[in-house]
């Protein structure tokens, strides 16, 4: 049975070329492959992801998603106090810490709600970013 790409999407880095393509065949089922590639040519990257590629599990790819949207949803139930605690615990004083609730807060009603990322969403990536950086710092 002949495989055609229907989408594709891909990673780089100095290691190599990985990507992800939904391929279907004859009769219409369509599978997730992925693979390590050339990155010479899209079209001959895809072909080569489906024919030498990995069968994904989508019930797996479903979990590792909803462990990253749990995680955001922690971070959107987030109160003020926990919010100025995190900011204060790398390095941030109170009084600089309750000044950029306060404005980041003052946004959000300016320009609506749910138009922009939630105000502990961003809190909460500030914390990762620094985590991350403390933890490179010791490498």
């Amino acid at each position: 049975m002949t495989t055609k790409a229907i989408d594709s999407m891909w990673f780089n880095t100095a290691q190599g070329h990985f990507g992800f393509v939904v391929g279907e065949n004859s009769v219409g089922e369509r599978c997730l492959y992925a693979g390590v590639v050339s990155g010479l040519s899209q079209k001959g990257d895809e072909q080569a992801v489906l024919s030498w590629g990995n069968r994904v599990n989508i019930s797996m790819m479903e979990g590792l998603i909803a462990k990253v949207k749990k995680e955001s949803k922690e971070a959107s139930t987030m109160g003020d106090e926990k919010a100025i605690k995190i900011l204060k615990g790398n390095g941030i004083t109170q009084e600089e810490a309750e000044n950029f609730v306060a404005s980041i807060k003052k946004g959000m009603k300016e320009i609506g709600e749910g138009k922009i990322i939630p105000f502990y969403q961003i809190v909460h990536e500030i914390r990762l970013g620094m985590e991350r950086g403390r933890d490179n710092a010791d490498k």
